[in-house]
């Protein structure tokens, strides 16, 4: 290409520079824009997801206050009983027994736990043979709350009619066989024997006079100088749980999300996107990062796993003692 001119020249030249400059600064722009929005985005996705779990954390602890305090007025109950049975074996400085009480009104008192309160299904005692005196001279007794050999282990239980009865613990009392979700039938009487610690058992399906109910039983040893003598309990329904989630879950975000509440050992005590899930094991119902998160979430931390088809879904694990 031959110029005519050199000021043709020069203006072909700068205007060539113009053009070169002027894409470099639409494409830097374009650049730019994305990244500003990029940028943009992962601030709002954070601060959406801050206000989530904040949200979260405030409903998960007014939930839990709710929660603790019917479980722990339940397990008050277990322990007071226990209390009770131990006072016959513990002695004053003169070393007389601290408390003088026969079967029969220990069988009541018992009766009376569960007459003055209305959310219990059952109470119970269960002494180890011969605890305090000859189970012999009691034999003959099974629909008093005795085994065939005398054994003391009155249950009284609310019938259909709302009638409290009594039977006898009878030999699940110490069976070691386990469910499909690992849980001992003899759980409830097993683990204050083997801990001689306050024992509460992961929610559970019963049948209650033909209707199924997801029950925890809890449970305290009866000790007389750290010697176990037996164990006493109650049991509670905790279908209540179930009712006070779907409630929270309806209030944030129209439910669109899904909460749960998982028993110390593992079990499904309430779950709003399943209910039919309720009394199952995590193992057996979640994928493996969801259990990794709730695993973490029970060492005391927050966690949060992908999860769901596809993993288009997040975990917030909370945990609270």
């Amino acid at each position: 290409m031959k110029f005519k001119s050199v000021r043709t020249l020069i203006a072909t030249l700068v205007g060539g520079c113009i053009l070169l400059v002027v894409a470099a600064l639409v494409i830097y722009s374009v650049i730019a824009n994305a990244r500003s929005q990029a940028l943009v985005e992962s601030q709002t996705k954070e601060l959406l997801e801050s206000n989530i779990e904040a949200r979260l954390t405030a409903i998960a602890s007014a939930q839990t206050e709710e929660i603790k305090g019917k479980l722990e007025h339940a397990l008050t109950l277990a322990t007071s009983l226990a209390n009770t049975n131990a006072m016959l074996g513990q002695e004053d400085e003169n070393g007389r027994p601290l408390m003088s009480m026969s079967r029969r009104e220990l069988s009541m008192l018992v009766r009376q736990t569960v007459v003055d309160n209305s959310e219990l299904l059952d109470a119970f005692i269960g002494w180890e043979p011969n605890a305090f005196g000859n189970d012999a001279l009691y034999t003959g007794r099974e629909d008093q709350g005795y085994g065939p050999d005398g054994r003391f282990m009155p249950w009284w239980y609310r019938t259909e009619s709302g009638a409290i009865e009594v039977l006898a613990l009878g030999s699940d009392m110490e069976n070691q066989e386990r469910d499909a979700d690992g849980i001992r039938r003899g759980e409830y009487y097993l683990c204050t024997k083997e801990t001689k610690r306050s024992c509460v058992v992961d929610p559970h399906l019963y049948d209650y006079n033909g209707e199924i109910l997801l029950v925890t039983s809890f449970n305290a040893p009866i000790l007389v100088d750290n010697e176990f003598r037996g164990s006493a309990g109650v049991d509670l329904s905790v279908e209540f749980i179930q009712g006070l989630l779907e409630e929270a879950n309806q209030s944030l975000y129209n439910g669109a999300g899904e909460i749960g509440l998982i028993a110390s050992q593992g079990a499904l005590a309430a779950y709003t996107s399943s209910p039919d899930l309720l009394g199952k094991n995590v193992e057996n119902v979640f994928d493996s990062n969801l259990q990794a998160g709730i695993a973490q979430a029970q060492q005391g931390e927050s966690a949060q796993a992908r999860h769901g088809a596809g993993h288009d879904r997040t975990l917030l694990a909370l945990f609270h003692r």
